[in-house]
């Protein structure tokens, strides 16, 4: 319910301090239950978030670095979320 909620907000709205942080937690949530599909769409979303909050930063400042240090991290940690496991030979 609450993150429905938090969902319906930040896409009708442009936060992308709290976008990210939703779209990320979404992804992990619908990954957690199975829901592929779903989990990739917000990873998508959590991604184009996180590039475009580092663009307001030059790329030698502190944050753009630790922006693309979280987007290369987390990205990774839900693309091996959402992955199918491999089907034996």
């Amino acid at each position: 319910m609450h993150l429905s909620r938090a969902l319906e907000i930040v896409d009708n709205a442009d936060f992308p301090i709290a976008s990210w942080q939703v779209y990320r937690t979404a992804a992990e949530i619908f990954a957690k239950y199975g829901d592929v599909d779903r989990a990739a769409t917000y990873r998508l979303r959590f991604v184009e978030t996180v590039r475009r909050l580092a663009q307001n930063f030059e790329p030698e400042d502190r944050l753009h670095k630790s922006l693309l240090a979280v987007l290369a991290t987390r990205t990774a940690q839900l693309e091996a979320m959402t992955s199918l496991p491999s089907r034996p030979a």
